[in-house]
């Protein structure tokens, strides 16, 4: 039986785990290339909520170093409620989309392949956290790289106001949306005429697994569903009334209404097939909850900048309801304690 099946009418936390004690007894260690990439898996573990996966790169014939200061050989990446399904036009696994103006409906096809969907993670996760070879010390191992996928997300809206100013400056939206299966809304864009829409989007990440380690990088990754206003994204601290269900009044709790502070570095998508990257500044990593949950947001640069858009191109981020794919938002942190680690004590396969 597929795994898919045996995932359904289950909560978060078995799904979480039924994906770990599969993926961990699948037996894909061993050297793998894609593209310039040479990935070698040692080790695969069970945890709590999802598996450890150890591994050693190279960029040609230049080993990569990982860790804060580049020094680790062996990475341990934890991926907690992995995915199994990723894209495949001929897969038999049908995901619907809905376009959340237009109510247009578009199938997703995929396949269950948890071993492609864990290299996935790990060949992204390498882009974002590898460094040089020139500190590497043999042997040394991890602690840690973190995959974290959201445990909520959704966006709320203002539409049709009328004129910029009214969209803009409303502390309630009038759309609302919580993981469903849509491209959740965020765009600053002009409807027709004097009206506009702006839609910003929050996103939940229980980050509780990084306990009491420093937290030396981290990076918010996101998909979007379409790209056409061409408008670059930031990252707000979101504050919700509740952070488990959204509401219309949390249109007003994506940071300051002009100019917020941001945690990141704007980014420009150019495509909708790759992962874009936020990387997080001080004050981003100062928002990350290492003992519970943490919540982001995201704005568009025109509603963050309060400059009135002439384009009425939209834009979606692929949201969480499509869960299970190596599409999903995703939180990548780096952490670390004091103490060093060898692999002498590991068993290598």
């Amino acid at each position: 039986m597929k795994l898919e099946n045996l995932l359904k009418n289950k909560d978060s936390k078995e799904r979480a785990s039924l994906k770990a004690k599969e993926i961990a007894k699948v037996a894909f260690r061993g050297k793998y290339k894609k593209d310039k990439l040479e990935i070698e898996i040692i080790d695969i573990q069970e945890i709590e909520g999802g598996v450890s996966v150890y591994a050693k790169a190279w960029n040609g014939k230049k080993q990569l170093g990982f860790g804060k200061d580049g020094s680790v050989e062996i990475e341990r990446f934890n991926i907690y409620n992995p995915p199994i399904l990723v894209s495949d036009e001929n897969g038999d696994i049908e995901r619907k989309i809905v376009d959340e103006e237009t109510r247009e409906i578009t199938i997703e096809k995929y396949r269950e392949d948890a071993e492609e969907a864990v290299k996935q993670v790990i060949e992204h996760n390498i882009s974002l956290v590898a460094k040089s070879e020139d500190n590497i010390q043999k042997g040394k191992v991890g602690n840690t790289t973190s995959t974290i996928y959201p445990t909520t997300d959704g966006s709320t809206g203002q539409e049709a106001g009328g004129n910029w100013n009214f969209c803009h400056d409303k502390t309630v939206g009038n759309v609302l949306q919580q993981d469903i299966a849509t491209n959740q809304a965020s765009e600053a864009r002009r409807v027709s005429g004097s009206d506009f829409r702006i839609g910003r989007w929050g996103v939940k990440f229980d980050t509780s697994v990084i306990g009491t380690d420093d937290i030396d990088t981290a990076v918010l990754s996101f998909k979007l569903w379409r790209n056409e206003s061409n408008q670059a994204h930031g990252l707000v601290q979101f504050t919700p009334a509740n952070t488990s269900t959204f509401a219309l009044a949390d249109y007003s709790q994506f940071g300051a209404t002009n100019n917020p502070t941001e945690g990141a570095t704007r980014v420009t998508p150019t495509n909708t097939s790759s992962y874009n990257a936020l990387t997080l500044n001080a004050t981003g990593i100062g928002w990350i909850n290492k003992t519970g949950d943490t919540l982001f947001g995201i704005r568009m640069e025109k509603d963050m900048d309060d400059v009135q858009p002439t384009s009425i191109g939209r834009n979606g981020i692929r949201g969480a309801a499509t869960s299970g794919t190596t599409s999903d938002p995703k939180l990548v942190v780096e952490h670390s304690s004091s103490g060093t680690t060898f692999v002498a004590s590991m068993q290598i396969i």
